[in-house]
């Protein structure tokens, strides 16, 4: 399976981080996940939470930047990254 993560806005209760722990028992085998606009803070630290969570391995694409730039930096509108999330699905850690 394929989920494209490009929402809800950042301002909606539960946002994005939900996706993961909500659907994982939905699929019955590994599915990728494509979450847009890492390049912002919350998607980061979203990324943070499933790595934590569950059994992932993830690559980041676009702009060639290092996670050490000041976050609004990171966050300007010339930056587009998105992190492509390989999950083993029902294999919570711990």
């Amino acid at each position: 399976a394929l989920v494209i993560c490009d929402g809800p806005p950042s301002n909606t209760k539960g946002g994005r981080i939900g996706l993961l722990p909500v659907m994982n028992d939905r699929f019955k085998l590994s599915c990728i996940i494509l979450l847009d606009d890492y390049q912002r803070l919350e998607e980061r630290e979203i990324l943070k939470s499933w790595c934590k969570n569950f059994k992932i391995s993830y690559e980041i694409k676009g702009s060639s930047v290092s996670d050490d730039l000041p976050n609004d930096i990171l966050e300007s509108s010339n930056l587009k990254q998105y992190a492509v999330i390989n999950v083993e699905l029902g294999n919570h850690v711990g």
